[in-house]
């Protein structure tokens, strides 16, 4: 793990425009539907988008009702800027062609992994406490989703094996879809590394750091 340089952290700037972010180092952010009209849905991007490499971060969730995709999101995918309408589904993490997310369905009783707007189930379900995992290994064009220590579908992000997703490029950052539920609106706590993961990354994997990304030519 890093221990200097800057941790990718959820941005603010980056987001649709009913996007809060509500203390804890900017890494819990939440979406508030009475900012605007129509769909209770809003995009978040991270600080720190990376185009080669393998990559880790995790989620704990304080709560199951306010995600809905979490993963990954091109930087050349538009998010509605701040104070512009951001109802658009083609937008979403998972939905477009250009991001990859894993998805709870309305009762939190499935996850689904999806990528332009095509989802299969996976398995699993979703709990208070529970802590999402994510790996990214973009040299290889892979994406593993796990959850507390076990990856889904058998995956093995150290071996390179039975990834959720391949064939991935481009320039990507850690990103989520969130719904807004003015009950509980911290539902998950991203971890980049800036503070102890819960689980031991794959070998070979890397915290959201500028100090682990390559040195420029």
């Amino acid at each position: 793990m890093a221990t200097y340089g800057n941790y990718c952290t959820m941005n603010f700037l980056d987001a649709g425009d009913k996007v809060n972010l509500r203390g804890v180092g900017n890494l819990r952010p939440s979406s508030d539907s009475h900012l605007n009209t129509g769909n209770d849905l809003s995009v978040i991007r991270g600080t720190l988008a990376v185009n080669s490499g393998k990559w880790y971060y995790e989620g704990k969730v304080s709560s199951d009702e306010n995600l809905r995709v979490v993963g990954f999101l091109d930087v050349s995918s538009f998010i509605a800027q701040r104070g512009q309408l951001d109802q658009l589904t083609t937008l979403y993490v998972g939905v477009n062609a250009n991001g990859w997310g894993i998805w709870f369905d309305e009762n939190n009783s499935r996850f689904q992994s999806g990528n332009n707007n095509s989802f299969s189930n996976i398995a699993g379900s979703l709990s208070a406490n529970d802590i999402l995992q994510f790996a990214l290994d973009l040299d290889a064009g892979k994406i593993w989703f796990g959850k507390n220590n076990t990856w889904f579908s058998s995956g093995d992000p150290a071996a390179g094996s039975n990834p959720i997703f391949t064939s991935v490029t481009g320039t990507l950052a850690p990103a989520a879809t969130i719904k807004d539920i003015d009950a509980d609106p911290n539902k998950v706590t991203f971890n980049f590394g800036a503070t102890a993961f819960a689980y031991t990354p794959p070998s070979g994997f890397e915290s959201w750091n500028t100090s682990n990304l390559p040195e420029p030519d």
